[in-house]
């Protein structure tokens, strides 16, 4: 039995399905936008903006969610995920 279990008196809560639908969701997205990249004609970094922005769409209702479950992010996480998704985005536009 491990200390989460001893400690909440019994086993952790089952996923809900909503945030398992959206990933999912988000990954058919995707995996559809390269096709949708191809028949458009569109250039490298107008496909790495467009791909991003489904990603958007599918994933910040998700995001708000967890804001109302647990409450603001650490302004550490947050650091974190900008200069992250910072990266991801030059490395988009400048990638071959």
């Amino acid at each position: 039995m491990s200390s989460l279990q001893s400690r909440a008196g019994g086993p952790p809560p089952a996923p809900r399905p909503l945030p398992v639908l959206g990933v999912i969701l988000a990954a058919v997205l995707l995996g559809s936008a390269g096709l949708f990249v191809i028949l458009a004609e569109a250039t490298a970094p107008t496909a790495a903006f467009l791909r991003c922005w489904i990603a958007v769409v599918v994933l910040a209702p998700l995001a708000v969610l967890e804001l109302r479950r647990h409450g603001r992010f650490p302004p550490k996480a947050i650091l974190i995920a900008a200069v992250s998704g910072g990266a991801l985005g030059i490395d988009y536009v400048v990638g071959p």
